[in-house]
């Protein structure tokens, strides 16, 4: 629990429980100056009622030795008067309200407020805090005629019937014939505030009301007499004085028309759009103190009650309305300078941004290819006698890099070298017999052997494999198959260049109706993310390659500059660069498309 929350208990405590007039006062301001906000300063005078003499019995900030000029003059105004003042200060704005019972003055509060206007909801505290002072520093004997679990049984009473109808109407009703009733009024009305006005809503004992056109505006005319001064006006003719000032006239004219002793009209607020307030009635002017404690104390408590149901069941439209109404006032009334700060870098960064351009580039996975990959393969069925190299190995044109075993080569060649002697023999003989078909049969068998011999010679040259030209072995490992037996076409290695590379992106289905051929982008490798490298698309092509849920499209680029560090299968991001459009667009589209999409999926359009 913080500090002030430990200092707000402090109060209440000494507010419960202190005996002293002093302290309950300096309690009760401290708490009222928490609740309302934004003050400067604040006094509260009391002292005999009428006669005086009034002094100042707390003070607020604590420590204070006398309140300032300005708010001085206004409290001796009010106390004057016997009426509200609020007026306009060099540094701010003061508010004074007047500590009325029966016609009597005990005192005031003032407060001087640092904005330049008095806030809405300021006089709703202060008439509400009120009560305290009467019942702790002016009047306890009042506060024990009655005792308090019956005034809240009664509170209860009234707030349990009006919670319990639904509609905001009847509940209205409910909370007027309830009230009449338990006050023993003649009349009880209930108007609300809109549009700057109290509108009758509801009047106790009788739900038609509108062939009383005349009762209507008489009401609304002193409903609106109690709002505007903001605190509770009463109307007794037998307590009335010649010399006192008149500040409840619609009440004194209403009481004539009607024939009616005693009217009490409490306002409550919440905010500057939500008040409104209660009128009691009685045809005889005798009201004992207990039954005024409840027509003030009432209203506070049901009129709560009734805005909120009331703002439950408001149409949407005239929720929608209001919120605005809300946000409208907040944009363009005074204060709120957060909330004015806060739209108007809202519509700054909306104006940028759609205003604002920048390269629209499509991103894709991608990677790494050779240009060119060669595949070697074994020349004949044999045997693997030696493997210097194997995948990842950078090779030169003509290196070796594996050697199969041509003993059998060699001995199979020798063989056929003797049989090409012995056949050149065979043909030397036939020539000198002068046997012509002997001759020509030994001729066929000499180019037999010779295609024999040339053909195993040639095999043995190619039992060494070598390197076609320089690159890179991107796969084979003959070095754990040494004597093996490997067939002929069999696969061996393959090799692709290190200076030639060309770059292919994986394009999301989303974006391939934005790729063309011959557009500019960038790719960054994993190895090297600070090394951009510029490429040039070669090929879109219109294949689609569905993996893991997602469809893509392959498309290949050209390099426009080589990177010594640079392997085949290297993976990476790449970035087309379609041209330029605006922020807003570039961020929001796949959004917009993908609803456009659910739309179509949903509903046909």
């Amino acid at each position: 629990m913080n500090q002030a929350n430990h200092a707000a208990i402090d109060h209440w405590q000494t507010l419960l429980k202190e005996e002293e007039a002093a302290p309950c006062a300096a309690a009760w301001l401290a708490l009222m100056s928490e609740r309302v906000g934004d003050l400067a300063e604040a006094v509260l005078v009391l002292g005999p009622a009428n006669v005086g003499p009034f002094r100042p019995l707390a003070l607020w900030p604590p420590g204070q030795s006398a309140c300032s000029r300005d708010l001085a003059t206004a409290c001796e105004q009010a106390m004057d008067l016997r009426l509200p003042v609020s007026r306009s200060a060099p540094q701010g704005a003061i508010l004074v309200l007047p500590l009325l019972r029966e016609r009597d003055v005990h005192g005031v509060v003032g407060l001087h407020f640092v904005t330049q206007a008095v806030p809405f909801h300021a006089r709703g505290w202060v008439t509400w805090g009120m009560g305290w002072i009467f019942d702790r520093l002016l009047h306890p004997a009042d506060h024990a005629s009655q005792p308090l679990p019956e005034r809240l049984l009664v509170f209860l009473n009234l707030m349990l019937s009006v919670l319990a109808v639904e509609k905001f109407a009847d509940a209205c009703q409910t909370a007027v014939t309830e009230a009449a009733t338990q006050l023993g009024c003649d009349r009880v009305s209930l108007g609300f505030g809109e549009r700057d006005q109290v509108r009758f809503v509801a009047l106790s004992h009788a739900v038609e009301f509108a062939r009383r056109i005349d009762l209507v505006h008489g009401l609304e005319a002193a409903m609106n007499e109690a709002a505007d001064q903001g605190c509770t006006l009463t109307h007794i003719p037998a307590e009335a004085t010649a010399t006192a000032p008149q500040p409840a006239r619609e009440l004194a004219q209403l009481a004539r028309r009607f024939d009616n002793r005693a009217i009490i009209a409490t306002p409550f607020f919440v905010a500057t759009d939500a008040y409104g307030v209660f009128l009691f009635e009685w045809a005889e002017d005798d009201l004992d103190p207990a039954t005024r404690q409840m027509a003030e104390g009432i209203p506070p408590i049901l009129g709560r009650v009734l805005l909120d149901k009331r703002a439950q069941q408001l149409p949407w439209r005239k929720k929608l309305r209001k919120h605005l109404g809300h946000a409208l006032h907040r944009l363009f009334g005074p204060r709120h300078a957060g909330y004015k700060a806060f739209v108007l870098l809202t519509l700054l960064a909306t104006l940028f941004f759609y205003q604002a351009v920048g390269l629209y580039r499509v991103s894709a996975h991608a990677a790494l290819e050779g240009e060119i990959r060669r595949v070697i393969v074994a020349p004949y069925d044999g045997f693997i006698a030696s493997a210097p190299v194997r995948a990842g190995h950078i090779v030169r044109e003509g290196e070796t890099l594996a050697t199969l075993d041509d003993r059998d080569l060699r001995l199979e060649a020798a063989r056929w070298i003797s049989q090409e002697v012995q056949y050149q023999k065979q043909a030397h003989d036939a020539e000198a017999k002068h046997d012509l078909a002997q001759m020509q049969i030994a001729t066929a068998q000499i180019r037999q052997a010779t295609a024999q011999r040339n053909l195993l010679e040639s095999s043995v040259q190619r039992a060494h494999v070598v390197a076609p030209f320089a690159g890179i072995i991107t796969s084979g490992d003959l070095s754990q198959h040494l004597g093996g037996t490997v067939k002929k076409g069999q696969t061996l290695f393959e090799i692709a260049p290190l200076d030639s590379y060309r770059v292919v992106l994986e394009i999301a289905e989303a974006d391939i109706a934005d790729i063309r051929e011959g557009e500019e982008g960038e790719l960054v490798v994993t190895a090297m993310p600070g090394l951009p490298l510029p490429f040039t698309l070669s090929l879109v092509t219109p294949v689609a390659n569905a993996s893991e849920g997602h469809t893509s499209f392959r498309a290949e680029a050209t390099l426009h500059q080589g990177e010594s560090r640079l392997r085949p299968g290297m993976e990476g991001i790449a970035k087309v660069n379609i041209g330029t459009r605006r922020l807003i667009w570039i961020w929001t589209h796949h959004l917009f498309d993908w609803l456009r999409l659910q739309l179509w999926n949903w509903f046909g359009w």
